[in-house]
């Protein structure tokens, strides 16, 4: 599964709030249409291409630290393993891998 790529943007007219790429040299292509109070929502939609790939920063920084401290006295490295599984977990499901 291939997400549309991002950076997207919002567009809102009256209480129609539309979702799509920012850049429209591929026929601007929609991510979500929504009706009524749905500002937040969208805001968060058309963040997740940014996030997606932060959380894939992070997730590679964090499992570099994990395979130099993997003491489980160490509560940052135990927090730190905590989240490099949550994050993992994030990522399989954004991508469909793991649902």
């Amino acid at each position: 599964m291939k997400h549309t790529p991002g950076p997207w943007k919002i567009t809102t007219i009256a209480d129609y709030t539309f979702i799509g790429e920012v850049d429209n040299t591929r026929d601007g292509q929609g991510i979500c249409e929504m009706m009524g109070e749905c500002e937040a929502n969208a805001k968060l939609i058309a963040a997740a291409p940014e996030l997606l790939s932060a959380l894939k920063r992070l997730e590679l920084a964090s499992a570099m630290v994990a395979l130099v401290d993997n003491s489980e006295e160490n509560l940052e490295a135990v927090e730190l393993r905590a989240a490099l599984n949550m994050s993992i977990k994030a990522i399989e499901k954004a991508e469909g891998e793991n649902q």
